[in-house]
């Protein structure tokens, strides 16, 4: 299998996450998302997640907790070498 570019974004994400204690799930996702769109366009987007749920729909809900943990991993994201 070809190695795709740029994996090592995905890996060093997976790295943090797991050094959170969770284990990494990868889905893909339809197109037609902000990140989607930028990433075909060059600019490359990973969707890590933002402790949102059921988007879009009547039972679209936040929860503050995971979002303070999707904090965490952007800021672990931005230390990581």
């Amino acid at each position: 299998m070809k190695e795709l570019p740029h994996m090592y974004f995905i890996e060093k994400a997976k790295a943090v996450i797991r050094k959170q204690g969770v284990d990494p799930v990868s889905n893909l996702i339809r197109g037609g998302t902000d990140g989607a769109t930028l990433s075909g366009r060059g600019l490359l987007c990973p969707n890590l997640g933002t402790g949102t749920f059921n988007h879009h729909g009547v039972t679209e809900f936040a929860n503050i907790r995971q979002m303070n943990r999707c904090v965490e991993l952007i800021k672990d994201l931005l230390t990581i070498q």
